[in-house]
């Protein structure tokens, strides 16, 4: 049995491999696209557990302990975003971006300590039921105004 193909089905098996291609590489493109950076107090010391708040879109990011923070950009966006810093005894700063692709620099953000926006910070752990006797650790609460005299 012999088998005969047109030049016209070959021409559209080649333009529909073709454009898989090229589809895969914009999906892979988008996929690797993202803004990366570090963020720091004025010392240069890296800010663990920052929070990165990103406009449009409302995601956030957390910093890990070295300070870096990565931002995924997928799907389309527009060509600048509004990132909002903020940290625990630290003064909010607001960046607006310009988004590129490819060859984006790391930002390196700095932070201005702000010791008269933390009056207080509570630590708490749960457990399901127990009480304050049933508890093996300490309960304390310290307020700003005893943590300010001890300086």
């Amino acid at each position: 049995m012999k088998l005969t193909i047109s030049c016209s089905v070959l021409r559209r098996v080649g333009f529909y491999v073709v454009s898989l291609l090229f589809m895969y590489t914009s999906l892979a493109a988008q996929d690797s696209a993202r803004i990366e950076g570090f963020l720091r107090n004025n010392a240069g010391k890296p800010i663990a557990g920052g929070s990165i708040l990103t406009r449009p879109g409302l995601e956030v990011q957390i910093t890990d302990e070295r300070g870096f923070f990565s931002i995924p950009l997928a799907g389309p966006f527009a060509d600048s975003l509004s990132l909002e810093f903020t940290a625990i005894g630290y003064r909010k700063q607001v960046l607006n971006v310009a988004v590129r692709r490819q060859g984006m620099q790391p930002l390196n953000v700095r932070l201005a300590e702000d010791p008269l926006g933390m009056e207080e910070v509570v630590v708490t752990g749960s457990l399901l039921e127990s009480s304050r006797k049933e508890l093996g650790n300490a309960i304390s609460v310290i307020q700003g105004k005893q943590v300010a005299g001890s300086g």
